[in-house]
């Protein structure tokens, strides 16, 4: 109503009490202008709330991966040629250990490592091994055309997985920092976190490694003894 009393609007936010007021004399807003104004600021006032507590779910802890405890089955997209069109962890469970290593074609650890993926891949993932090579992909700021080029560029012949829209996903389950690759045996159980060497010098080319960790790892697995090192991070 237009008229020579103030008028209040009261609401309650999340953060608290806000109040409108409106000068009595010289007004000359229209009822339904005034209306609409109100019912506007409202509504940008639940959507903010909404994203707020949206954020907050998002940053809620989430379950993480234990060193030698089952490991939460994950199915993601796959984008590479000659697998199914979505993978499962389960699907290896009782049938091969799972090596998962988080490429990236702009990522130099990705780029350092190439060469020792592609040795491991020919002394441990033969077709008819007991090992499967799983690539997941994480980085929004990457294709799944460029990342399927390059892992076939690279003769990757595993399956790899669309982390990207998944949340949580694998990458957040495995903490997954500086491209990471972890080992699951065939019960489900995570058994090694780390890098494929011991020797960060190795990744910028400055001396060889003296620890093959993944090739050490799978070689206990196969012939199941304790793995020596489990956990060792990338650098950066």
């Amino acid at each position: 109503m237009v008229g020579t009393r103030r008028r209040f609007v009261w609401y309650n936010t999340v953060k608290g009490t806000a109040r409108f007021t409106e000068a009595a004399r010289h007004n000359t807003l229209q009822e339904g202008a005034y209306e609409k104004r109100v019912v506007s600021y409202l509504s940008a006032v639940a959507i903010c709330a909404a994203a707020g507590a949206a954020a907050a779910i998002a940053q809620s802890p989430a379950q993480k991966a234990e060193m030698d405890k089952p490991v939460l089955d994950f199915a993601l997209p796959n984008v590479a040629a000659g697998h199914p069109a979505t993978v499962k962890l389960s699907d290896y469970k009782g049938k091969k250990h799972v090596v998962a290593v988080w490429m990236s074609y702009n990522c130099s650890v990705t780029r350092a490592y190439e060469e020792r993926l592609g040795k491991l891949l020919q002394e441990y993932g033969a077709p008819k091994s007991d090992i499967a090579f799983v690539a997941v992909h994480a980085n929004a700021n990457e294709t799944n055309d460029r990342i399927k080029r390059y892992a076939a560029d690279k003769n990757f012949t595993g399956p790899v997985l669309d982390d990207k829209l998944k949340a949580p996903g694998m990458t957040e389950y495995f903490q997954a920092r500086a491209t990471p690759t972890v080992i699951i045996d065939k019960q489900g159980v995570l058994r090694f976190h780390g890098r494929i060497d011991n020797d960060p010098g190795d990744i910028r080319g400055e001396k060889p490694a003296t620890k093959k960790l993944v090739a050490a790892a799978l070689t206990s697995l196969k012939s199941g003894k304790e793995i020596a090192v489990k956990r060792l991070s990338n650098p950066g």
